[in-house]
């Protein structure tokens, strides 16, 4: 081999040649569905992390918001699937309901319950 050369070396394509893509150029179906599902659960925690808690009427509307749906019966599904990959970091949606005092009426009595939704670090003693 003299000096100069290089062995391997790929043929100079032309200007005027056009290369046929090696990879079609829409992704499969599947996938783009499983990116939108991760999209959802992503925005779905951001906001929840980012206001801290949030009433659970209010993340059953995201929810409906989020993946078009008419109803909420698929949310349950939803947000364990959002805490399944979070269980590495010892995170977890969690749901606590607090009683609320009505306060039209001026009473202590207790009168309802509101649901609140938030991200909360796993202690050993929970797990």
């Amino acid at each position: 081999m003299s000096r100069g050369t290089r062995q391997n070396v790929s043929p100079a394509v032309e200007p005027d040649e056009e290369r046929e893509p090696s990879s079609p150029a829409q992704p499969p179906a599947a996938s783009v569905i499983e990116l939108r599902q991760d999209l959802e659960r992503f925005t779905f925690l951001q906001s929840i992390i980012h206001k801290g808690f949030m009433l659970e009427i209010e993340a059953r509307d995201m929810y409906r918001q989020l993946t078009d749906s008419d109803d909420d019966d698929g949310y349950q599904d939803f947000v364990a699937n959002i805490n399944e990959p979070l269980t590495f970091l010892f995170l977890k949606l969690k749901r606590t309901i607090y009683h609320v005092r009505d306060d039209a009426q001026y009473s202590t009595s207790l009168s309802g319950t509101k649901a609140f939704l938030y991200c909360s670090l796993i202690t050993n003693a929970a797990r």
